[in-house]
């Protein structure tokens, strides 16, 4: 996977990050390299440099408005095998983190 953009946002979509948190919102080329079908939204995880899991928003209706605004794909969508989907994901993440790493979470997912 490469990433496009990421930007900290305090309101996505007229919606304010949990308490204690900002929205991190990563726009990605992810390539499916698995013989089966992929969903991003299960195959990769944002964790910081101290190995703390930052899951990603799970509001589909936040995640499909984001994905119309930026013009791409939400993680839910299908990827096929041998395909490249550009995908957007949010996450709230903890104020003061500042070292933040993609991860997948398979072995055949390149993100």
């Amino acid at each position: 996977m490469s990433v496009a953009s990421a930007e900290w946002l305090a309101t996505v979509v007229d919606r304010g990050a949990p308490a204690g948190s900002m929205w991190v919102v990563i726009v990605m080329d992810v390539t499916n390299q698995a013989h089966i079908v992929a969903l991003p939204a299960e195959t990769i995880d944002l964790v910081d440099d101290l190995g703390r899991h930052y899951p990603m928003s799970q509001d589909r209706q936040l995640l499909l408005t984001v994905a119309r605004d930026y013009g791409v794909q939400h993680p839910y969508e299908v990827i096929m095998p041998g395909d490249t989907m550009e995908v957007v994901m949010v996450f709230p993440v903890s104020l003061g983190v500042s070292n933040l790493a993609l991860v997948s979470a398979e072995s055949d997912c390149a993100a």
